[in-house]
């Protein structure tokens, strides 16, 4: 039987369809309906989208689930920032070590805003709400089992490697900054969802209904 990471590596690697396989807990709760509204600041070229999640909304059997409580994405003119939030202080996956308690997360971005295009989002191939995304993957930023030096890849559509990024664990708050050169895009409008968990399981995702935009020039 495969764990929620080994099924995202084979999903991003090969998109390919087998939740069926999995053993996803059918009554999970997926926490309050709907999702809070983004809070959208712009100043100086630098736009911020945050998408607020409520503490406690975790699901699956799980004793410490990671719950994340915020998702933020910031573009300026050079890329963008994702920071994830949680309700308890992380523990960082490692390169040279398999802890089965570290958080992993996907951060699942659509960079034409065009649902129809790109990959099924991993938030949409493991919720149990009958909500959706409503996007289509084009990168997927894979926090999972990072090199030596810390970086985890930001993959394409078909699971390809783009390039690597490196993830700013402090305290609650996970940070990653991502070259625009990575994202091909051309005016940095992006709709973006995520999951989070431990190695076997996910325990939450955000946001709760939808996706977070963040605006593109015009």
């Amino acid at each position: 039987m495969q764990t929620f990471i080994e099924h995202t590596i084979i999903s991003c690697r090969a998109r390919a369809r087998i939740i069926g396989l999995l053993a996803i807990a059918a009554a999970s709760a997926c926490g309050a309906e709907g999702a809070a509204s983004p809070q959208v600041q712009e100043h100086d070229q630098v736009v911020t989208s945050t998408a607020s999640d409520p503490i406690g909304d975790t699901f699956g059997p799980s004793i410490q689930p990671w719950d994340v409580t915020a998702l933020t994405m910031q573009r300026d003119p050079n890329g963008v920032v994702a920071i994830m939030e949680f309700s308890r202080e992380l523990v960082a996956p490692r390169a040279t070590e398999s802890d089965t308690n570290a958080v992993i997360a996907f951060l699942d971005i659509d960079v034409d805003q065009n649902a129809a295009t790109g990959a099924e989002s991993t938030v949409d191939e493991f919720r149990s709400d009958g909500g959706a995304t409503a996007i289509g993957v084009d990168r997927t930023i894979a926090l999972i089992e990072p090199a030596v030096d810390g970086t985890v890849p930001v993959l394409d559509a078909n699971g390809r490697e783009m390039g690597r990024v490196l993830p700013v664990f402090d305290g609650r708050r996970v940070t990653i900054r991502v070259p625009r050169a990575l994202l091909g895009n051309s005016n940095g409008g992006l709709n973006v969802a995520a999951i989070v968990g431990a190695r076997s399981k996910p325990s939450d995702f955000v946001p709760n209904a939808g996706h977070l935009t963040l605006a593109g020039t015009h």
